[in-house]
């Protein structure tokens, strides 16, 4: 260190120099945060929190392709309680169905089953042949019969006789 003080004032004029880049940043930061807090907030349309029909039924489909059945027993029943009137409910009445009876949620899946099988159309010998998968989870054999014979009577697609 020399006794006239050049190292200090070298020392002095790097922390004098940082000093005021550092005042130039935070001016800068403060004026362009200010700017900001002045300017409107736009106003953004208002964003729905429920998922739309297509959303589901892809969930569903995706989940019963994974061999998902809690994912499709839940999205399944989402769909059911949002868009229960929709033309496609009857078909993920049963793909919720078919999921309970894997799960073994037998009573569940009766209770989504009746109307249908009530309802008299082509899907009433889905819901018949699920009926019998139901029965004959549960040991009642006679009944399983008695939903797959229905269900053939009714005219079951192709997949539904092969069981």
């Amino acid at each position: 260190m020399r006794k006239d003080g050049r190292v200090f004032r070298v020392l002095e004029k790097r922390s004098i120099r940082s000093f005021l880049v550092l005042v130039a940043a935070v001016s800068a930061a403060s004026m362009l945060l200010s700017s900001c807090a002045v300017q409107k907030k736009k106003e953004l349309a208002p964003v729905s929190k429920l998922p739309t029909k297509d959303d589901l039924l892809t969930t569903i489909h995706t989940r019963e392709f994974d061999g998902d059945c809690r994912g499709v027993r839940t999205a399944g029943k989402k769909f059911l309680s949002l868009y229960g009137s929709d033309a496609a409910s009857e078909k993920v009445a049963l793909l919720v169905a078919g999921a309970d009876i894997k799960l073994k949620l037998y009573e569940e899946a009766e209770e989504i089953l009746k109307p249908i099988i009530s309802g008299g159309s082509l899907k009433a010998a889905n819901a018949n042949a699920l009926m019998a998968e139901i029965h004959e989870g549960k040991g009642d054999y006679k009944a399983a019969c008695y939903d797959a014979l229905t269900a053939l009577k009714i005219g079951a697609p192709e997949d539904v006789r092969s069981k």
